[in-house]
């Protein structure tokens, strides 16, 4: 069996081994590292975007790597820190425990973004020497806001200088250096909070619901002093009617906040008036049972709001609709019109009078239209006649109106019935004819008496 062969022998073994060892000395920090160097520790921090974090610097094993080197102490030192600046804002530096001194130089520095230098150095050559583990400074350290979740390494640069001194000789040896770099660790926020948008619910403020409420929701009614869960048979009962403001949002839910409201207002349902009771004559033209708050409309004019002089002046004679209703007030809206209807008199069309005189509001024919409606009409034997009168006289009427003599005889003959009629409407004249007639008659036989005497 060969173990080696001639281009594989002890010496190519020596010099890999070497190699190795010299490469993982150096590619791989603590590999092989001596047990007696100093060990320059950073320690690890966490937490979450926004919170503020410490770690420390600190020398170990000082007593050994100085005894190894026959120093007495660490006099000096200068080194540089780096850290990720995206994620990470500096803000105090503070020396540690090593350093209480007032004799021993001690700073910190920030010369670029993203590098922190220390300095030390014993002013005494030897009186304020390290000779023992401890803190050599804290740095304190904000997490930026949207910094992600991941490991922020430190790093020492590699042109790192500690000193040891020989007291006796004040000969300066600089110390072999073993790096411990810690990291901080950025913790996940998990998912953004959601704000949910304001709900899409709609009223009806005639029949005081609402539409869209949903498990998930919350209400405020009026000034209640807090939001109620929404849930379908106690918002059933709610009693929305009068004047009220219903606040309705999401409710929060994990971390997710509540949501904007939607507002929703409700006022006094309006009432909408009946149809005023108001009726017309279409004989004497007039409405009655008008009053104010009343609006109406005469054919195809707007309305116009009630008022009894401005009324009073409308001519209602003839062809003519007019509609009256209750006029909007405040919420409630206007209501339905009583529509009246007024028309030519068909009756004084075909009355005979009208047609000798020409016109149904001529003196005469209103003061015979008047004894119709005081004296006949208040009577079988009177409304008789005029049905009768009603039904024989439009032709005899439609006659006279087309013939101007016919229209003369005929207001001849009708004087001495309207002067009649006009005494019964004045009593006293007729009294006072009477009695002139009387008186006359009566000095007729008296003078006759006389005569024949």
């Amino acid at each position: 069996m060969i173990l080696f062969s001639r281009s594989f022998n002890i010496k190519s073994i020596a010099k890999i081994f070497i190699i190795s060892t010299l490469l993982l000395t150096y590619i791989v920090p603590g590999v092989f590292a001596g047990s007696n160097d100093l060990g320059v520790v950073i320690s690890n921090g966490s937490g979450l975007p926004g919170d503020q974090v410490s770690v420390t610097i600190s020398l170990q094993n000082v007593a050994e790597s100085n005894a190894a080197i026959g120093t007495d102490g660490i006099c000096s030192s200068n080194f540089t820190v780096t850290y990720d600046s995206n994620a990470l804002q500096v803000g105090t530096i503070s020396k540690g425990s090593l350093f209480t001194s007032l004799d021993v130089d001690y700073s910190s520095s920030k010369p670029t973004v993203g590098k922190i230098t220390f300095f030390s150095n014993d002013n005494t050559m030897g009186e304020n020497l390290v000779t023992s583990n401890g803190t050599y400074a804290t740095i304190n350290f904000t997490i930026k806001s949207g910094t992600p979740a991941a490991d922020y390494p430190f790093y020492i640069e590699s042109n790192a200088i500690i000193n040891g001194l020989v007291n006796s000789s004040y000969e300066i040896k600089s110390l072999p250096i073993q790096k411990t770099l810690g990291k901080i660790t950025v913790n996940s926020l998990g998912p953004d909070p959601v704000t949910p948008p304001a709900p899409n619910v709609t009223r009806d403020d005639s029949t005081n619901t609402v539409t869209g409420m949903a498990i998930g929701m919350e209400y405020k009614l009026d000034d209640a002093a807090a939001y109620v869960v929404y849930n379908e048979a106690t918002f059933e009962s709610l009693n929305l009617a009068g004047n009220h403001t219903l606040l309705v949002r999401v409710a929060a839910e994990g971390i997710n906040p509540e949501g904007p409201d939607t507002i929703l207002t409700f006022t006094t349902d309006p009432v909408t008036p009946a149809a005023p009771n108001v009726t017309r004559d279409d004989t004497a033209n007039t409405v009655t049972g008008m009053a104010i708050g009343m609006e109406y409309k005469l054919d195809d004019a707007a309305y116009v709001a009630y008022n009894a002089a401005t009324f009073a002046n409308l001519n209602l004679a003839g062809n003519h609709t007019l509609l009256v209703r209750v006029a909007a007030e405040g919420i409630n809206p206007e209501g339905p019109a009583t529509t009246l209807t007024f028309s030519d008199d068909p009756v004084d069309e075909c009355f005979i009078a009208t047609a000798a005189f020409g016109s149904k509001n001529q003196t005469d024919v209103v003061l015979l239209r008047h004894f119709r409606d005081q004296f006949l009409l208040t009577n079988p034997i009177g409304k008789a006649f005029v049905e009768t009168y009603y039904h024989y006289s439009p032709p005899i009427a439609r006659t006279i109106a087309g013939d101007e003599v016919l229209r003369l005889v005929t207001r001849v003959l009708l004087l001495p019935f309207v002067a009649i009629v006009y005494m019964l409407f004045h009593p006293v004249l007729l009294v006072g004819i009477l009695a002139g007639i009387a008186f006359m008659i009566s000095q007729r036989r008296r003078y006759k008496v006389l005569n024949a005497k």
